[in-house]
């Protein structure tokens, strides 16, 4: 199997236009992308960018929705129940 190196930078830009061409807004496509990116320069490459398929997939299949909605079901000091159906529990995170 082939590897290549190439830069966060250059890594960033083009999740967030596969993102896009997937239909996320544009600041959507950029949030996934920097966490995307940001879990694999930590080395949590489980968390990283190997994830785009899934999340593309998702929304393709109608799992996922293009747009972020945050239902809240209960709120308590200790805990916070939501319900979602976003691409990623991570953007649910950045927007609240």
């Amino acid at each position: 199997m082939k590897s290549y190196k190439v830069s966060a930078a250059e890594l960033k830009n083009f999740t967030k236009t596969v993102f896009e061409k997937t239909g996320l807004q544009e600041s959507d496509a950029q949030a996934i992308a920097e966490l995307l990116v940001h879990a694999d320069v930590r080395g949590v490459s489980s968390h990283g960018v190997i994830r785009m398929k899934p999340y593309i997939e998702k929304i393709n299949g109608g799992g996922a929705s293009l747009k972020v909605h945050i239902l809240w079901c209960r709120r308590q000091p200790i805990q916070q129940l939501l319900t979602r159906k976003a691409v990623s529990v991570q953007l649910q995170g950045k927007r609240r």
